[in-house]
């Protein structure tokens, strides 16, 4: 056995690579003419890194200590027992030395670069090792993202500007005298061409972003007084799936009566649809890789908003950006906290960085003082992104009471002064005991939304085995009783929430759990006893969640539905869905594309997504998916309750372990980010 095949085989043993890592390690070998190890692992962990969610291989943190995937939504992967192999990696500088050598990879910035050097596979860009395609996303990307900060959009009539500001956002005494970040947003949002809001669940993200355009549209109908020729504003609204899309206009026209603006400019926003990105840029079936609009063919919009952006992946997020004109504002909404993309990298997280604060020009903070009319801080240090940047830090849907609110923000570390305890543990420990006595772990009793039980062994406690039993018989009352808008509505009151798909605690066994106990109570509910709910009939009641696009039948990746029977076609079997302007439709069963049965979903699918009351499920071993920003994604879909079915050790590891995808974007925008990508 040679040498390279004992080295690369010797880490795919530890679950530092997969076997295909390897095999595509060992062909770029056999292209090139490379025989050095350390080339060869290299290009292993580069192609290793996107499918774990990185954009390169990190080496500096990879010879730090084992490589660790912290978001693998593999249940396989993330539950693997004990410590990682420990594993001799190279040298760091010699291993930079030898790929800097090779004839697979490229230089980038070098000083002599090498004539071939945009076919070679690989790019060294200082310590982080890219698979060409990332390399080149990340270089596009940057380049858009900077090209939009560049200088404001002209035409901006400033007094207009100012009096809608005052009149849509008017003085809250909540803020203390504190500076209204949502009326800096949406100042920075008019005058700029790229705008980043960042903010928590209840920071009025999308109520932010109805005034913006309510303010932008005042522009566009003055400029259309002075010149009747000027074309009306475009606006085009997206999120990254249909379900988020539904809500991002659900919230657009929520007391949109209420808004203080014109009859016109209601009704505009009245009449504005939100789509998935995939069908805002264009997907074509015959070319999956290029959409219809990109860099060479733009957008038709002047205004482009993007709700939930942290779902947005590496490769999509650079054709979005680049397919927006250059003349357009593109609007980024997201939660910075929350789970990153399900494929590669960590876009938003990339863009906001670690700080909270505002990080604004002299120029930009004295003109955007003038406009919502309070002093405005100055960046002691300014990037070119700090003018194109908000973190919205105030909770207007949770009080100062709400434990839902209080457990998120101690979580993500918004509350770290206010912690108290033994100053010498590790301030993740703190941050878990502080969210254990929040649900009534320690001597004070829990937060009146909050609710803690123990996992019975490996199984649903019965109480709210029962809890969540009741609340789907009554879906499937409505359901029969032909009462199916209501229906649909009851979903979004409760739902379980799991950590991973397999498992007796996680979807696959919650499913199965709560169908058989429907069964008990209501067996006309679904196929004979002792089947599996695959193998069951259709029955009514039946919730479903759509796992995959379908544009011909009009359903996205993460649309919920339910079974029921049509009385317009003889009482037929149907699923039914709730369209984004609240419409109710149906379609056969036979022509649904792949779903699963809904009393349970990951939190991964979850983003997106509101219900009354969550239920969050915790894995009871050590996994590798427990993370912070898994417990945070899961407590912050509740409106009005949570229920965490866990044990306390399983609270504290999701506490103190992070996710950080590797990725240089932040680093090449100035943008602060703390912690390790690779590290335990």
């Amino acid at each position: 056995m040679s040498e390279t095949a004992y080295a690369l085989q010797d880490f795919q043993a530890a679950g530092a690579l997969g076997p295909l890592d390897a095999q595509v390690a060992h062909a770029l070998a056999r292209i090139g003419g490379e025989t050095d190890p350390r080339v060869l692992l290299g290009a292993a962990l580069a192609c290793r890194a996107p499918q774990r969610g990185h954009i390169c291989a990190d080496l500096t943190e990879i010879v730090r200590g084992p490589v660790v995937d912290r978001d693998a939504d593999d249940v396989e992967a993330a539950e693997a027992p004990g410590d990682p192999t420990p594993l001799a990696w190279p040298e760091l500088q010699g291993w930079l030395v030898a790929l800097q050598h090779s004839a697979l990879v490229q230089v980038a910035d070098d000083a002599a670069p090498q004539p071939d050097a945009a076919l070679r596979p690989l790019v060294l860009d200082g310590h982080r090792l890219y698979l060409r395609r990332y390399a080149r996303y990340q270089d596009r990307l940057l380049q858009a993202v900077l090209h939009r900060t560049k200088g404001e959009v002209p035409g901006i009539d400033a007094d207009l500007l100012r009096q809608g500001l005052h009149r849509l956002f008017p003085a809250n005494v909540d803020l203390a005298g504190r500076l209204d970040r949502q009326r800096v947003a949406a100042a920075m949002a008019v005058l700029r061409r790229l705008t980043v809001v960042s903010g928590g669940p209840g920071t009025g993200k999308t109520s932010t972003v109805k005034k913006i355009l309510a303010l932008l549209l005042e522009q566009d109908e003055q400029a259309r007084t002075l010149d009747p020729t000027r074309p009306p504003l475009r606006i085009a609204l997206a999120a990254p799936t249909g379900k988020a899309a539904t809500r991002l206009r659900e919230s657009l026209v929520e007391d949109l009566d209420t808004l203080d603006t014109t009859p016109q400019v209601r009704q505009q926003l009245t009449d504005l649809q939100a789509f998935t990105l995939h069908k805002l840029l264009g997907f074509q079936r015959r070319t999956p890789w290029q959409f219809k609009h990109h860099a060479g063919v733009s957008l038709p919009h002047d205004v482009v908003v993007v709700d939930e952006a942290s779902m947005v992946d590496f490769a999509l997020m650079t054709k979005l950006v680049e397919a927006v004109p250059a003349h357009a504002r593109l609007v980024l909404l997201g939660d910075r906290d929350q789970l990153a993309s399900v494929e590669a990298g960590a876009v938003l997280a990339d863009l906001c960085g670690d700080d909270r604060d505002l990080h604004l020009s002299d120029g930009f903070a004295a003109q955007l003082g003038s406009l919502v009319g309070g002093a405005v801080p100055v960046a002691a240090a300014f990037s070119g992104l700090g003018d194109s940047l908000v973190h919205l830090d105030h909770f207007y849907r949770f009080g100062r009471d709400s434990g839902i609110g209080t457990a998120a923000r101690t979580l993500v570390g918004a509350l770290d002064g206010e912690l108290g305890g033994d100053a010498s543990l590790p301030v993740e420990r703190r941050r878990a005991d502080r969210i254990l006595d929040l649900f009534g772990a320690g001597t004070a009793p829990a937060r009146a939304d909050l609710t803690w039980l123990q996992p019975q062994e490996d199984r649903l406690p019965p109480a709210i085995l029962a809890t969540v039993v009741a609340h789907y018989l009554q879906v499937r009352e409505l359901a029969l009783a032909g009462r199916v808008a209501e229906a649909l509505a009851a979903l979004r009151g409760l739902c379980v929430l799991c950590a991973h798909r397999q498992g007796e605690l996680g979807v696959q066994g919650v499913n199965q759990r709560v169908e058989e106990a429907l069964l008990d109570r209501a067996p006309a509910a679904g196929g004979s006893r002792g089947r599996t709910p695959a193998a069951r009939a259709p029955y009514a009641g039946r919730p479903i969640l759509v796992r995959e696009n379908d544009y011909t039948m009009g359903l996205m990746n993460g649309d919920l539905g339910i079974v029921a029977h049509d009385p317009e076609r003889d009482g037929e079997l149907r699923a039914f869905f709730a369209d984004s302007d609240g419409a109710v439709r149906s379609l056969p069963l036979v022509r649904l594309p792949a779903h699963d049965t809904n009393f349970a979903m990951t939190i991964h699918k979850s983003q997106g997504s509101q219900v009354d009351h969550a239920v969050v499920v915790l894995p009871l071993v050590a996994s590798a998916i427990l993370t912070r920003e898994l417990l945070y994604t899961g407590l912050t879909r509740a409106q009005r309750h949570v229920t965490v079915v866990a044990t306390a050790q399983a609270v504290r590891r999701a506490a103190a372990a992070r996710v950080q995808r590797a990725s240089g974007l932040a680093e090449k925008l100035g943008v602060v980010v703390s912690g390790s990508p690779h590290r335990d």
